[in-house]
This record gives C-alpha cells, structure tokens and sequence, in this order.
C-alpha cells in the first residue's frame, strides 16, 4: 500500500495538469471592439452597414440607400486599416456605379478578393425592371491605389426581375467572379424564379476583361427554388444557394471539362424542416458554411447555421459535419442570417438577437478544433460598445485571419454603421 500511494498521487497529479493544459489550449483568443466604422457623408437613412466583407487590410461597407443618383440609389465605401494612423481603420473611397440611378440599391451585396472589389445593384433597370447588374472594382484602376470601375457585370441573357446582385449575390475569388440572379425564369418557362448563377473570368475576351464563362443552373431545377439567392466561391468551388429548395449546391472548376464549372453535390441539413430558410452561404478552402436563421430547435427562427467539408463522408464528399447554435441563442434571434468563412474561423450573425435591446443584433466566432479535433466550437459571442435597439447588428458579417466586420445598418436611425474586431485590445 505504501508503495500505491506514491503512484497514485503522481497520477492525480498529472490528470490535473493534463486538465489545466487541454483547457489552456482550447482557449481561443478573444476578439475586442478595433473601431466604429461610419461613412463620411452618413445620412439618415443609408443603412451603412447592410452588407460587408473584409480581405487582409481593407474593407468594404455596403448603403443600399447612399449615394449619387438620388434616393437608394446606393453606395459602398472602401475602408484601410492604418488608414489615418496605425492599426486606424479610415475610409479610402467612395464607390458608385458610373451609371448610378435612383433606387438602384447599389451596395446590397458586396465582395472582395484582394485587389477586386464586386458590389450588387438588384434593382439596376437597365435591361428592365429590377434586373439588376453587378459592378467590379479594381485597385490601381485610375491611379496608384484608387479603386476604379472596370466593368459592369450583366449576363448575356439578363432579363426584368433577374434580381442580380441582390444581398449575398455576389462573389469573387482570385481571377473569378459570380453573381446569384435568383429570379431568372429558367429560359422563358411561364413559372418564374427558377434562379441562375453567372461566372466571370478575369482575361476572358481580352486581357484584364471580365467575360462570362458559365451559367450555373441547378440539376434538378423547379419554378420558385430561388437558385442564386446567395453566392459564394473559393479559388475552384462555387457554392449557390437555392432558398426555395432549402439547399445548397457545389460546383467545382474542371468538373465534367477544362475549366468546366460543374455540380458535385447538393447541400441539404441533416435534419431539415420547411421553413429553415437556408440563405447565406460561405466558402473558404474546403468548408462551407450555411446559414437557416429560420431554423427553429430554440424556438421560432431562432436560426442555426451548418458546417460542410470537403471529404467528410468519401473523398471529394461533402459531408455535413456540425450545426452551429449560438449558446443563448433564443426564438426570433434570426442567428444564421449571415455567415462568413476565413481558414478556421466562422462567422454568424444574429440581426435580431435582443440581449442589448429589442433586434440590437449580435454576432458569434465560432473555430474549427474549439472543444475538440475538428470540432466547431463558439469562442465568442461580440457586440458593440454602443449597441442600441433595433440596430440589427449582424445584418452583414465578414472575416479574414483575425479580424471581423458586422455591419448594423439600423444603427442611429438607420444612418447605420460597421464594427471591426480583431485580436488587437483597446488601450486605456
């Protein structure tokens, strides 16, 4: 026995410091408030903030009620971290469409990819009533370090009611760019809103031209799925969403030809109910992320938000690998209505989560391995320092590395605004 004892205490001893070390690892770094962001010429109204993206060190905000033109006509605005001092993030640019016009809704989806900015307009006329465009930026474009309009995106067949552009309809990665038109009528059929995808290739029909390359259409295509309703695309896979069906599908590059964009696999959830109403989507590297704030297992849309991967189930499979809830999340929180994708981490929003006031908004970082290998663990939940009601926080939410943007376009009378979050903490 006296020998046992010894042992036994050494064990114990051990476990505890294997506790104390698996509990210090899973510990994610917090993310602090880094800056309000708001529009230099803010009016009431703008909803600055309805949708954002972020890559590396530089943002962008979208005011669907902004801009030249006249009322919602619409503007984005371009944001740089040490932009009027280090680690400041100070506005860069005012984007508008060159053909800007009253009620465009310029700036209800945006996008970025490093040196290529798309902004949506769903409501753009030009080819009829609310076909919309989507317009595409480029750094360097007019200047050293200016953003200038480069193209406007409109495919070859756009029609009235197409909806291009309309929030989370747009997408860029790398040399390719997608935009949702969750209207499209499926070639002329007399039931509408079978949805289409369009994709662009940067040096396609000239060099730095934008032309399109494919129409992405659903395999099993019906009236009202909404096919395009959310884009979302990561070097060679594309992810649209149709929200009629309740599903998602995946396109790779070179599936079915070079340089062919096929479908690989429909994206439904595991345990899918009418009414989850799957809307956004993200992609990054070999996770998608989907949002269904309608979701209801914490109550009526509560919402819930599902990760995929790639080779979860077979190789090349996408398999269904964790819902996400948020750990207080309740009935009416809408958390799923936007998503983003960066690496490890993922992004939700809640626009009507309720814990700072009546729809103040909220939104939740959740990171792959938190609580376990390969587990998707909530390691945060942020809110603003200045929240009020109804200033539906997590309208918009975008992520690159450490740093995150949600937009809250109800903020201050719907002049709106943007918060950053990062790793970096406030000083006294």
């Amino acid at each position: 026995m006296r020998e046992r004892i010894p042992s036994l205490l050494t064990v114990f001893g051990l476990a505890i410091v294997l506790v104390i070390a698996l509990v210090a690892a899973s510990e994610a770094a917090p993310l602090f408030e880094e800056k309000r962001l708001t529009a230099s010429d803010a009016q009431l109204y703008d909803r600055f903030g309805w949708d954002v993206a972020v890559s590396g060190d530089t943002a962008v905000v979208g005011a669907i009620s902004g801009g030249a033109g006249g009322s919602e006509a619409g503007a984005a605005y371009v944001l740089k971290r040490n932009q009027g001092g280090a680690d400041n993030w100070g506005e860069f640019k005012k984007l508008t469409a060159a053909d800007a016009q009253v009620d465009d809704r310029f700036g209800a989806s945006v996008a970025i990819s490093g040196d290529t900015i798309v902004v949506g307009a769903w409501r753009e006329t030009d080819a009829g009533k609310k076909a919309g465009a989507a317009y595409l930026f480029q750094r360097d474009e007019g200047g050293t370090d200016n953003w200038g309009e480069v193209k406007k995106l409109t495919p070859s067949d756009v029609e009235a009611f197409d909806r291009i552009g309309w929030s989370g309809g747009v997408a860029v990665s790398g040399d390719i760019a997608v935009v949702g038109a969750w209207g499209e009528d499926g070639g002329g059929d007399p039931n509408p809103e079978f949805g289409a995808v369009y994709v662009f290739q940067r040096n396609n029909g000239g060099a730095n031209n934008w032309g399109e390359v494919k129409k992405l259409t659903a395999s099993d295509a019906e009236a009202e799925d909404r096919f395009g309703r959310s884009v979302a695309v990561s070097g060679d896979t594309i992810v649209v969403v149709a929200s009629g069906e309740d599903a998602a599908y995946v396109f790779q590059r070179d599936e079915g030809g070079t340089d062919n964009w096929g479908e690989v696999k429909k994206l439904t959830a595991s345990d899918a109910e009418a009414g989850d109403g799957f809307g956004p989507v993200a992609v990054s590297g070999d996770i998608a992320v989907l949002g269904a704030g309608g979701d209801d297992d914490r109550g009526a849309q509560a919402g819930a938000a599902y990760v995929f991967r790639r080779d979860e189930g077979g190789t090349d499979n996408w398999g269904e690998v964790k819902k996400l809830i948020a750990f207080d999340t309740e009935a009416f929180d809408r958390f799923g209505n936007s998503v983003a994708a960066s690496g490890d981490i993922a992004v939700v929003g809640a626009r009507r989560e309720d814990a700072e006031g009546e729809d103040a908004g909220a939104a939740y970082v959740f990171e792959r391995d938190e609580g376990g290998a390969d587990n998707w663990g909530e390691v945060t939940k942020v809110t603003a320092s200045d929240t009020d009601a109804y200033a539906n926080m997590g309208t918009g939410v975008g992520v690159s590395g450490d740093t995150a943007v949600v937009g809250a376009p109800g903020e201050n009378g719907s002049i709106g605004a943007a918060y950053v979050f990062g790793a970096t903490a406030p000083t006294a």
